[in-house]
């Protein structure tokens, strides 16, 4: 008898999703020794297969970089050691020796490039291009022919 019953036809008459809400999950893990076979799994092997340059081509890093609070980054920057780089011995040699213009005119410089050092470490931290200070209004620029 069971020669002529057509399997293939009686399957496709099963409603499957009918069939799985009937399955006690639970009990099926159980029967299956899920823990044991997770216990056995090489995690270090598994991530040795990972492709880490296709893993970081995926995430997407302006919303990274959105979701970062650069107030704080900024708050953890160390002022007294940039302050440190910029040879303020320099400075104020130059301003006790009676040079104060020309001492001004370092404090200035060294002032720009504090600035423009804090603007570039800035752009890298949230991964922009750093092109440079801005340059004068548009009313400000020189004309051609002029």
């Amino acid at each position: 008898m069971l020669d002529r019953v057509d399997i293939n036809r009686l399957l496709d008459r099963v409603d499957i999703d009918r069939l799985l809400r009937r399955v006690d999950v639970e009990s099926l893990a159980a029967r299956l020794g899920l823990n044991q076979l997770v216990a056995g799994v090489d995690v270090n092997q598994i991530v040795q297969r990972v492709d880490v340059d296709e893993v970081v081509r995926g995430v997407d890093v302006e919303a990274v970089v959105d979701r970062v609070d650069v107030n704080s980054v900024v708050d953890r920057i160390d002022i007294d050691a940039l302050v440190e780089q910029t040879d303020l011995g320099v400075i104020i040699a130059r301003s006790s020796s009676g040079l104060a213009g020309d001492a001004l005119d370092v404090v200035r410089s060294q002032t720009v490039g504090l600035d423009e050092f804090i603007a570039r470490w800035i752009g890298r931290l949230r991964r922009r291009p750093y092109t440079g200070p801005p340059g004068p209004p548009d009313r400000l620029q020189a004309k051609a022919g002029s």
